[in-house]
């Protein structure tokens, strides 16, 4: 079957949503004829006649059969997909047509699906229609998604307004600070390398893939910034990773 299907007829194009409706309404209300309405608004009298008399529904954009879930169906799936990744849940394709299945079983709807599973062709039309896209997930620690919990994250505010109350730094922010850390990956497998086009990549000597550079930051509530602590994996400290004598520690601003 032919996935990527471009339309060749202009059949159907040669009038509008609101010509359509506006030439039902003449004829129904007895101002017009149908043919004197197939006329002047460019519709053809077979058509004309079939929504007169009810035999067809309402004027499609796509120009093709209606999708087997309706616009709110489909678009109550798509908020669902959206919410569930936003929460860090997202769902895999084999999961989303389960759950299209399900849906389609419990609520007794008739489709052309086999078994009533939705098979690839709805699936890449569903995605371009309401712009989805298969992407690979960020791996994320459950820990840390745990400790985003807003009831958490207040609780932490809240100790933190309560500790600085009783130490009387309300009016100090200079004397409040903050430390994080950052990795650096040191592991030459890590990185990409420029080469010829049409070649294997040379081979890198690398270690176990797990060596890291850790970098302290510190910086005060009023914008002051410490002097980095950098920690390497070594037995030996050289002269060359000191700061000369006398500036090891600037002045903090």
């Amino acid at each position: 079957m032919v996935r990527n299907y471009i339309r060749k007829s202009q059949r159907g194009s040669g009038c509008s949503k609101e010509d359509l409706r506006t030439a039902v309404n003449i004829v129904k209300s007895g101002q017009m004829s149908i043919y004197g309405a197939s006329l002047m608004y460019h519709i053809p009298k077979n058509t004309l006649s079939d929504h007169v008399k009810g035999r067809r529904g309402q004027k499609s954009s796509t120009y093709g059969r209606r999708t087997h879930l309706s616009f709110e169906e489909e678009t109550c799936l798509e908020d669902c997909i959206r919410c569930m990744e936003k929460w860090g849940f997202g769902l895999t394709r084999k999961e989303l047509l389960g759950i299209v299945e399900d849906y389609v079983k419990t609520n007794k709807i008739k489709t052309q699906f086999k078994n009533d599973k939705p098979g690839e062709d709805w699936f890449l039309n569903f995605k371009r229609r309401h712009k989805l896209s298969i992407k690979t997930p960020q791996s994320v620690e459950f820990a840390r998604k745990k400790n985003v919990d807003p009831f958490l994250v207040y609780q932490y505010f809240d100790l933190l307004e309560n500790t600085i109350k009783e130490l009387g730094l309300e009016d100090k922010p200079s004397q409040i600070w903050n430390l994080d850390e950052s990795s650096f990956c040191s592991d030459p497998s890590k990185t990409k390398i420029v080469g010829q086009r049409g070649l294997p990549a040379t081979r890198t000597t690398s270690g176990p893939g797990t060596q890291n550079t850790i970098v302290l930051m510190c910086c005060s509530a009023s914008g002051g910034k410490a002097p980095p602590l950098i920690i390497f994996k070594g037995k030996h400290v050289w002269d060359q990773w000191l700061a000369p004598p006398g500036s090891e520690f600037p002045e903090m601003t």
